[in-house]
């Protein structure tokens, strides 16, 4: 459920409505089911392990993806923060607006719809990012890193 949050100092805050005249508003500000999710995934993310499981779960993902590219030598690049990750399509590491200039979107979208109709599920956009989530299995894991493989070999 999307959600955000901002703060300031009071002299600030004091300055939006009720209190002050500036009005604020969004299409899920203060939206019960939205911030019921959010109280829930906080209270979630707040359980021992977690993170540790976050970091094991994208550890194995990025070790079998990286086994692959560099055994078949694919033009992939793999980038990643904690559970954040990307599959890049470009001969280069992208570190940059110009390099990301040289993302193949095309090979990207083919790859995108290969695992789709399998079952797994990454942004449609070849620029964007995905996550491995607490709810991802090791089997979860291992299944889509042998859809990736599949679809490497079916796709370039």
């Amino acid at each position: 459920m999307p959600i955000g949050a901002y703060g300031g100092p009071a002299k600030i805050m004091d300055k939006l409505q009720p209190l002050g005249d500036v009005y604020q508003a969004g299409t899920f500000s203060g939206n019960p089911v939205t911030m019921a999710g959010g109280i829930e995934t906080l209270s979630l993310l707040s359980r021992s392990g977690v993170y540790e499981t976050l970091e094991s779960r994208t550890g194995q993902l990025f070790t079998g993806l990286a086994e692959i590219i560099r055994s078949k030598r694919l033009p992939i690049q793999l980038q990643r923060v904690g559970s954040l990750f990307a599959i890049l399509f470009s001969a280069k590491p992208v570190k940059n607006y110009q390099d990301s200039l040289t993302i193949d979107g095309q090979v990207y979208s083919r790859f995108f719809r290969y695992l789709l109709v399998h079952g797994v599920y990454l942004p449609p956009s070849a620029v964007d990012a995905a996550c491995v989530s607490a709810a991802h299995t090791q089997q979860d894991i291992e299944r889509t890193i042998a859809t990736c493989a599949d679809a490497f070999d079916a796709i370039i």
